[in-house]
């Protein structure tokens, strides 16, 4: 994946516990390449063409905007979806994601900001969005590609990256917006949410890393919604390698509240929340087997050890 929230060492526990409950849940999610970076509310993103950002997208709507929730950091509009143009969005009404900041464009001096307040209630937008599945929230989080903004009312105020887009300053024409979206490729079919998957194949597909750990701090960070982060140490990994952990060894797991004691032992499946970060987070409701299920833990060893031969035996050939 992508799409990286670069937590590492300059994590402070000062930090806004709602701003954690956003970055769980653009990280715990099967998607193709968004093309975003985060760093607590400092975002980087990559270059695209408009017909770029759409290849990119998960999905594409019209939708009516209803209302907006913020707190300091972050900020939660509530769409209703009137016609899909792109994709499958199951849902009639959608939750978009954004954090409130700065955005610079990799390769430009393009700069601008994130998470303002330009959407109108009962207004129609076409949204270009990456889906996420979060195991963190009650409801599928989405967040726009490439920050496209286009009010279905005067197209010619559309913006990506907070300028104009090319081509659309010309004329009011929804339909030809809608053209562009038909032209671009289809997109890839929808990976399966791993989220709430129970055969232990498909949870270990969906997981980078399974080790066995030691819970030795419960509660380090409180989550607004059902996640919560604890201090591990990990005993023995089966999956995947740590490149950095604290000076004391651990690192930070972030689980569903109250599926780890402190002081006991579990095997678990988990993601790492970005490339240079000391968290990790569980990747599916039933990624943490506690070590006492002898039974679970030896099929999850058996496959591990199994899908390893396999990879092996692919690279030699």
């Amino acid at each position: 994946m992508f799409k990286k929230i670069s937590l590492a060492i300059i994590l402070v526990l000062s930090v806004a516990v709602s701003v954690l409950a956003v970055l769980y849940a653009k990280s715990v999610y099967n998607s193709t390449d968004t093309g975003e970076e985060s760093m607590w509310g400092e975002q980087y993103v990559m270059y695209y063409t408009f017909p770029e950002a759409i290849e990119l997208s998960h999905c594409v709507a019209v939708a009516e905007f209803v209302s907006r929730k913020e707190d300091d950091e972050t900020v939660e509009s509530i769409f209703y979806v009137k016609e899909v143009l792109r994709g499958d969005i199951p849902e009639r009404i959608i939750h978009l994601f954004d954090w409130k900041g700065a955005a610079c464009v990799e390769g430009t001096e393009w700069t601008y900001e994130t998470g303002l307040n330009i959407y109108s209630a009962g207004e129609d937008y076409i949204l270009v969005l990456g889906r996420h599945d979060s195991l963190f929230q009650d409801y599928p989080h989405f967040t726009l590609v490439s920050d496209i903004f286009i009010p279905v009312s005067d197209t010619r105020k559309s913006t990506m990256y907070g300028k104009a887009i090319e081509g659309f300053d010309a004329k009011n024409d929804v339909n030809a917006v809608k053209n562009l979206v038909a032209s671009a490729k289809a997109p890839k079919p929808q990976q399966k949410f791993y989220t709430t998957a129970t055969e232990l194949p498909d949870i270990l597909n969906e997981s980078d890393f399974v080790m066995e750990v030691k819970i030795v701090e419960t509660g380090v960070l409180e989550g607004q919604h059902n996640g919560n982060t604890y201090t591990c140490e990990p005993l023995n990994i089966l999956k995947g390698k740590l490149v950095d952990t604290d000076p004391d060894g651990t690192f930070w797991g972030v689980f569903i509240k109250g599926s780890v004691k402190e002081g006991d032992t579990y095997l678990v499946m988990v993601n790492q929340l970005g490339e240079y970060s000391l968290m990790y987070s569980q990747s599916s409701l039933n990624s943490v087997i506690p070590m006492t299920d002898t039974k679970t833990v030896a099929e999850v060893k058996r496959l591990v050890a199994s899908e390893a031969s396999a990879r092996a035996a692919e690279e030699e050939g």
